[in-house]
């Protein structure tokens, strides 16, 4: 019974010359550029400033953001009023505000409040932009804190247990071998469907 079925399914194949070009092409353009076409990745975040410290450590965070490669600097400013307009008119995405006595405070206290501000009118956008500026500030912080422990011998703090997934599938959490599963299985509903139709029509 299987056997004149399968028989039954490569005849109907054959017959219809712009099946197998279906099943063959379309399959290959799913797999090697739905993938690349379809990023995920925000990039170019328009990047307002407001520095109100100007010294060497705002300088140096400032060039550690946008050598980063996700954000484009397009504003840098002295006050928070003239940051909102360019939020306004669509000239920044995201504004950072670094406060006065920035470098003073790290130094002296260790601590240095900043405020990160993002139109959400585009809310993934605002989301990923937010989480990328405050790793990229951790990080700096971080390395801040490590030459300053260094040179004033300050003791090391006490250790904590971090616990860390790791995951067996895609380790890199690269998105598009997550998207190819779901091409596939939106391929394999279309293929079905257009094959029911083109056999109903004969």
């Amino acid at each position: 019974m299987i056997k004149f079925l399968l028989e039954k399914e490569f005849k109907q194949l054959l017959r219809n010359s712009f099946l197998p070009k279906l099943i063959i092409g379309l399959p290959i353009m799913v797999l090697l550029v739905f993938p690349w076409a379809a990023n995920q990745e925000i990039k170019d975040i328009n990047l307002s400033i407001v520095n109100n410290d100007l010294t060497g450590y705002s300088e140096r965070l400032i060039q550690k953001i946008t050598s980063s490669g996700y954000f484009r600097l397009t504003n840098l400013s002295f006050s928070n009023a003239e940051a909102l307009c360019s939020i306004k008119s669509g000239e920044a995405d995201i504004i950072l505000e670094i406060p006065k006595d920035f470098e003073r405070n790290l130094t002296t206290e260790g601590v240095s409040r900043m405020m990160i501000s993002a139109n959400a009118v585009n809310g993934i956008k605002a989301g990923l932009g937010s989480s990328y500026l405050s790793a990229i500030v951790k990080e700096y912080a971080d390395e801040l804190w490590e030459k300053s422990a260094v040179s004033f011998a300050i003791p090391a703090p006490i250790p904590v247990i971090n616990i860390a997934t790791h995951n067996k599938f895609n380790p890199h959490l690269d998105y598009k071998i997550f998207m190819i599963p779901a091409f596939m299985v939106m391929l394999l509903n279309y293929h079905n469907r257009l094959s029911s139709r083109l056999k109903y029509c004969e």
